[in-house]
């Protein structure tokens, strides 16, 4: 599935449960409908509206050797997203690199340098903070 698919709401309905930020214990989600005016067709999708709470990045970013920093390279200008794939392999990373660089929106993710997570620490950090949301 590549990022395209995905920025679809009604993709994300299969993508919530397995995305490492959206899953069910430490989420919620809406249903959002709509209908069209000129026959009763009815149309629902689940949307994401909370993901993992920002407390659970200071913890994170708290942790020896979490973060590195590099130049940024201009090439992701406004785009988080190919920024995540290429450097994690998967888009699910645009949301917390957002959060780990304290950029508000999307047309402000355009640094002189970036701060990145050790993919490896982040993901053994993460599932100690979803397993004890989980045992809560």
């Amino acid at each position: 599935m590549n990022s395209e698919i995905k920025t679809l709401l009604p993709s994300l309905i299969n993508y919530i449960n397995s995305d490492l930020f959206t899953l069910s214990s430490i989420s919620s989600s809406i249903t959002l409908s709509t209908q069209d005016p000129s026959s009763d067709d009815k149309h629902s999708w689940d949307a994401v509206v909370s993901y993992l709470p920002l407390k659970f990045y200071r913890i994170i970013e708290s942790y020896p050797n979490m973060i590195t920093y590099e130049a940024f390279n201009k090439k992701y200008a406004r785009n988080p997203k190919m920024c995540a794939y290429e450097r994690y392999n998967t888009t699910n990373m645009w949301r917390p690199l957002m959060i780990l660089n304290r950029c508000p929106s999307i047309t402000k993710f355009d640094f002189d340098f970036i701060r990145y997570y050790n993919p490896q620490l982040f993901s053994q950090v993460l599932s100690v903070l979803i397993s004890r949301v989980q045992e809560s």
